[in-house]
């Protein structure tokens, strides 16, 4: 069995762990112990424990293959902290998104109403180290600056070239759950921000002008040159 196969095994077998379970935890020393039986793999507890959290955990929600409740509940019945990238998607698709001091999510409720919560039963037996943690509430976004920082990415992944701005939204639309229509998106972006994004002070100079260009909006020459003025300054 090679390394790449073993990871693949190790998921798909957390993946049917969770699977029909409302609100998964996991006892992953125990299920691991578990897969080493089943699969007859030659591995210690220890190096199989350690393969989980440095190899497999950090890639659990870029696999493709998986949808995105299923790489939920895999990051929360493991216990995986989340990064960057992972909770500035989870804050866009959230109504509320609770971590404890390490970034482990302890609850977290979905716009569609998809909910985890350690404090509720689950089928599986709660680790003890849940008790008594400190959480911190992730605070959550107006949905303005939820479109405008989507948007930057979105720029920046275009390199400022013009987007189609209407799948911008429906995208925005799918990763967060959001119950407004693509189109509404679109017309409150256009009317709304477009006419000031330039000037948010959220968001750096670079970026910006990558937006202004992506949405093909148009601001006075006078501030362009201000705007790439500053840049330069930078």
């Amino acid at each position: 069995m090679t390394f790449c196969e073993e990871n693949i095994r190790i998921l798909n077998f957390l993946v049917t762990k969770v699977s029909n379970v409302d609100n998964p935890l996991l006892n992953m020393r125990e299920v691991l112990r578990e897969f080493r039986v089943e699969t007859n793999s030659k591995r210690s507890l220890e190096r199989l424990e350690e393969r989980f959290a440095k190899i497999v955990a950090p890639k659990i929600f870029k696999i493709d293959e998986l949808d995105f409740e299923t790489k939920l509940k895999l990051i929360f019945a493991t216990h995986t902290p989340l990064t960057k990238d992972c909770r500035e998607i989870l804050t866009y698709a959230a109504e509320v998104l609770e971590v404890d001091h390490r970034g482990i999510i302890t609850k977290y409720v979905g716009r569609n109403g998809f909910e985890l919560d350690v404090n509720k039963k689950s089928d599986q037996p709660r680790p003890p180290e849940w008790h008594d943690q400190k959480k911190t509430k992730v605070k959550k976004k107006s949905l303005d600056l939820q479109m405008l920082e989507f948007f930057a990415e979105k720029a920046k992944e275009s390199l400022g070239r013009p987007v189609d701005m209407f799948l911008v939204w429906c995208d925005f639309k799918t990763a967060t759950g959001i119950e407004k229509e693509a189109q509404e998106l679109h017309d409150r972006f256009r009317f709304k921000l477009a006419p000031k994004m330039y000037k948010s002070k959220k968001i750096d100079v670079n970026t910006r002008i990558m937006m202004v260009s992506a949405a093909q909006t148009t601001v006075s020459t006078r501030f362009m040159n201000k705007m790439k003025l500053q840049t330069k300054a930078q």
